[in-house]
């Protein structure tokens, strides 16, 4: 029994090792592309959706999609480690992501409900900018 134990310990504590992996700079700056790139895809889909150049079924699910990408490029930072002097950009680009998510759940609720999502697209171009100076840094 304590074997057993001891061998579900190790696998866990290697399991965390696992998904644990080290962020240089170049991966940090392609993490703000990706980032950058999502925010610019959440603000084309808003003017399409405003124009009328989507299905109703779309300006509701395409938002969520969006946000799970976010989740995805979260969870990989969140499991990362990197330099001492890039964990504030870490740290940034990880906050901006999740105020990203949170624009897009508030936009998709906002597109269910046929209310105009301005509020939103203003708070993405503020997150993209900040994206955008962030990566412009590194």
């Amino acid at each position: 029994m304590k074997r057993l134990i001891a061998i579900v310990a190790l696998s866990i504590c290697l399991a965390g090792c696992a998904h644990s992996t080290t962020i240089s700079r170049d991966d940090l700056r392609d993490q703000f592309t990706i980032a950058i790139s999502i925010a610019s895809e959440s603000l084309w889909f808003a003017d399409a959706v405003h124009n009328g150049h989507t299905t109703a079924e779309y300006a509701r699910q395409h938002p969520l999609y969006l946000a799970e990408e976010i989740q995805g490029s979260l969870g990989e930072l969140t499991h990362s480690k990197t330099a001492s002097d890039l964990q504030p950009r870490l740290s940034n680009i990880q906050d901006q992501l999740r105020q990203l998510h949170r624009a897009l759940f508030q936009m998709s609720g906002d597109f269910k409900t046929g209310r105009t999502a301005s509020a939103e697209i203003q708070r993405i171009l503020a997150i993209r900018a900040q994206l955008q100076s962030a990566k412009a840094a590194l």
